[in-house]
């Protein structure tokens, strides 16, 4: 992805009053914050890699899998357990496997049963330390195609309206953004007594973006194709806050207030990526009520970055993503000649470099498949994609992305999302239950006799482990439940166990592990019919 679009917001013209902080009981509070729960929680993400963009029933899909700490992109160097699932249209699980990684890489399989029915699935995947750490809405997600019939419906989804940095105030020009509408079409807003004050138009995306100067005790609605949505009520107080770029590419931050109170005090500015404060700010916006600030990235690496404005008891005012691209890096497959026989063996180098020129070192895979069986079928989103922009946000999905996505569609989606990984007010009081813990890890189950009935309350579980080298026993409850933790320093994955009750020993007892629930949102887009690409 190319650097951000500007954004076209109208600036604010006015002196700005801010300074920038060297220090402040705040500041440190926030940044020792972040750093505790990162130390303390250390979210990760997820990446899939597959060999092909679909698949036909009875396929193997191939994949290799990259797990990675979320601040550093930097391979886990420890054993992790990788969960994968396949849902179906209606919801129901209709595959899933269990694997493990080491030190961050892997690679594994998915064997489509013959009986699996054609059609579009959602795939979701993450560790047991991800399950524990990270809310499931941050879950590696995308779609997997089993073909063998037309696909795709759209389905409509319904309007939602957003206001930037939060907040609907009055006398501010306000960026609105309005979702659920159909790519490249018309709505309108629509005063209380059915005026229409502002038509507007979505992209390619389906998102409208239009600004708003509100007035007070007015009342707003989005007319969309026989429907509507009200707007927030404009309220006479907070922090209206936009963001757009100048002529050095850094961002520009207008704020403005009609509160006397919030005039009469000092406010910050902070600008974070993960667990880094790249800049932070303090502002005071005197008797105008309005302050222009100019934020520089500085030490802010690539990904998503959080704007958000503080009192000065740490309550968040006003919050705002924007995304900071990664920078690009030219790939060269040079092949030893053009064509080659079925089976014959095929001779390539691959040269990754910076745009410089510089070589890289880099741990990467290829995949080699025929063009002409997939050319109706988008590829999944790539590893730069996922682990700087969608890994952070929730439901990116829902955007139709084997369109173009432009950077000021990125810009706008930003708007309408709010950072998940943690929230301000635990990082302040309490960073290390922010999300999660770092207790250890515990499969759970039940153990079932022969007949596939529970075996007996207080039945004895011995395990063996580590080639013998560890000897675990527990005994089950009496609905036949169990549990026990997760070795993570096992030389292999080969697990021995017996099962005794009263001395004696229950032949052919299965353990059957339970699976870990959760909401699925399923997504639908819209490809239009089209032949089986098989």
């Amino acid at each position: 992805m190319g650097t951000l679009q500007r954004v076209l917001i109208a600036a604010l013209l006015i002196a700005p009053s801010y300074a920038f902080v060297d220090g402040g009981d705040l500041i440190e509070k926030l940044r020792s914050g972040l750093s505790a729960f990162y130390r303390t929680v250390s979210p990760v993400k997820l990446h899939l890699f597959f060999n092909q963009p679909a698949y036909v029933p009875g396929d193997t899909a191939y994949f290799k899998v990259h797990l990675v700490r979320a601040e550093q992109m930097l391979p886990l160097t420890s054993k992790n357990i990788i969960n994968i699932k396949l849902y179906d249209k209606s919801g129901r699980q209709a595959l899933r496997t269990r694997f493990v990684v080491l030190n961050g890489i892997g690679h594994n399989q998915l064997i489509l049963p013959k009986e699996i029915e054609p059609g579009n699935y959602l795939l979701v995947a993450y560790s047991d330390a991800m399950a524990e750490t990270t809310t499931e809405a941050l879950f590696y997600r995308q779609e997997f195609i089993v073909s063998g019939k037309n696909l795709f419906t759209l389905i409509a989804q319904n309007l939602a309206v957003f206001v930037e940095g939060g907040n609907f105030v009055v006398g501010a020009s306000n960026t609105v953004v309005v979702s659920g509408l159909q790519p490249n079409d018309s709505a309108r807003l629509v005063e209380g007594n059915g005026r229409s004050a502002i038509s507007f138009r979505s992209d390619a995306s389906g998102f409208g973006r239009f600004k708003l100067v509100p007035e007070e005790g007015k009342i707003y609605s989005v007319h969309y194709r026989g429907n509507h949505i009200s707007m927030p009520e404009a309220k006479a107080g907070g922090v209206a806050l936009t963001v757009s770029k100048n002529e050095s590419n850094d961002l520009v931050v207008d704020l403005y207030t009609p509160s006397e109170k919030l005039r009469s005090v000092e406010l910050y500015l902070t600008l974070t990526v993960h667990d880094k404060m790249c800049e932070s700010v303090r502002v005071s916006f005197e008797d105008t009520g309005i302050v222009s600030v100019p934020i520089k990235r500085r030490e802010c690496s690539a990904g998503i970055g959080q704007l958000t404005l503080f009192d000065s008891q740490g309550n968040a005012l006003a919050e705002r993503l924007v995304f900071f691209p990664p920078k690009p890096l030219s790939a060269k497959i040079l092949i030893s000649k053009p064509e080659f026989k079925v089976r014959e063996q095929v001779d390539l180098t691959i040269a990754l470099s910076d745009l410089d020129g510089k070589p890289l070192q880099s741990n990467a895979a290829l995949t080699v498949y025929k063009r002409e069986l997939f050319n109706e079928i988008p590829s999944a989103s790539s590893a730069f994609d996922n682990l700087h922009l969608q890994s952070d946000i929730t439901e990116w999905n829902n955007l139709i992305s084997h369109l173009p996505v432009s950077d000021e569609t990125i810009d706008t989606y930003l708007i309408t999302r709010k950072w998940q990984r943690y929230d301000w007010t635990r990082i302040l009081n309490n960073p290390e239950s922010s999300i999660g813990s770092t207790k250890p890890y515990f499969f759970k189950g039940r153990a079932l006799d022969e007949t596939g009935e529970v075996v007996p309350d207080s039945t004895h579980i011995t395990f063996w482990l580590n080639q013998n080298e560890i000897v675990y026993g527990l005994y089950t409850r009496s609905n036949g439940e169990l549990q026990f933790p997760l070795f993570m320093d096992l030389a292999d994955d080969n697990i021995l166990y017996a099962a005794t009750y009263k001395k004696r020993i229950i032949k052919n007892v299965s353990i059957e592990m339970y699976d870990r629930e959760f909401s699925v949102d399923l997504i639908q887009r819209a490809y239009g019919p089209k032949q089986d690409p098989y």
